[in-house]
């Protein structure tokens, strides 16, 4: 993800393939990079698979560890975020499709009865697939043959990854696997996401959790209460957390003072900046700056490949 204001933290602007083929695979590695990718969601499924190592991620503000030969399954709309580097040995890949893709008509009787069995409610997928159960081994095989199919690219390949895919959905409805989700459910989320698009937009002023609260119309206790089950953190930590991400970025790409870069970010104290930065980077902002300088270039050949994130910034190509 880029951090511009073009609401990244909802990808509208990015695209997954294109109207005609809604698909797309990104592939990471060892990155030296800190802030991988911030919470952020998109209209489509994704499917991170553990190819090896191990990584934390974080689906509404929990934490799931994935390991090696394991997948998470991230719905349409879910909050979802990576906070950290992508370690020495560790490789994973994203699936990210639309619903249509694999359901392409909401008239049909597939649609209608499996994937949204009353009327505006839907089923939302199991998010970890372990290995564990005897079901979830041919669900894992069927999204390592989606990535295999995907990087083939043989004749009549998009065809190859659809049936993958909905044998993946097919053993999920099959064993049970998903939850009902409510319009109501939806709509409350929905609000939720709006607050994140409004701190993104918004992050350079003096904001405060009771105008945030007021831009949802929601009283304050209610909406830090509801900001929190959703997210994983208050209102208040969220946005320093966007603040620092969006400095990062700024000193790894940008040759400005870096009291210029916390004011332009919504700092008013350089003392408290500095505090905040390294509590969640773990180092100080010109630290930052110094190693993503130096570790540019060592990266270039991987990011032209798709893999780790871009050279100095600390978010993770679009995806």
């Amino acid at each position: 993800m880029v951090t511009d204001r073009g609401q990244p933290y909802r990808e509208t602007h990015n695209s997954h393939g294109d109207a005609s083929f809604n698909f797309a695979l990104y592939e990471y590695a060892e990155s030296a990079d800190v802030v991988f990718f911030p919470m952020h969601w998109h209209d489509e499924y994704e499917i991170i698979y553990m190819e090896s190592g191990c990584m934390e991620f974080e689906l509404e503000g929990r934490r799931i560890r994935l390991e090696e030969n394991q997948a998470i399954f991230v719905d349409a709309c879910q909050i979802h975020a990576c906070y950290e580097k992508v370690p020495p040995g560790c490789r994973y890949y994203c699936i990210v499709f639309g619903e249509a893709f694999v359901f392409p008509s909401p008239g049909a009787r597939i649609y209608q009865e499996i994937l949204h069995p009353s009327g505006s409610d839907r089923l939302k997928p199991q998010e970890r697939i372990a290995g564990t159960a005897p079901w979830e081994q041919p669900v894992l095989e069927a999204i390592r043959n989606t990535y295999r199919a995907a990087l083939g690219r043989e004749p009549g390949y998009e065809l190859e990854v659809q049936i993958h895919l909905l044998t993946v959905f097919l053993a999920l409805f099959r064993n049970g696997a998903y939850t009902q989700v409510t319009s109501s459910q939806e709509s409350y989320k929905g609000r939720i996401r709006e607050a994140l698009s409004f701190i993104h937009e918004n992050y350079d002023m003096d904001l405060s959790v009771s105008a945030l609260a007021d831009s949802m119309n929601i009283c304050t206790e209610h909406f830090i209460r509801s900001f929190k089950s959703v997210t994983g953190k208050t209102p208040k930590n969220y946005l320093i957390h966007t603040r620092i991400n969006a400095a990062a970025a700024l000193l790894a790409t940008q040759s400005a003072s870096v009291s210029a870069i916390a004011e332009q970010c919504g700092f008013t104290d350089m003392s408290y900046f500095a505090k905040c930065f390294h509590r969640i980077l773990g180092c100080s902002p010109t630290e930052y700056r110094s190693r993503t300088l130096r570790a540019a270039r060592p990266h270039e050949d991987a990011v032209r490949c798709g893999h780790g994130t871009s050279p100095g910034l600390p978010n993770a190509p679009e995806h």
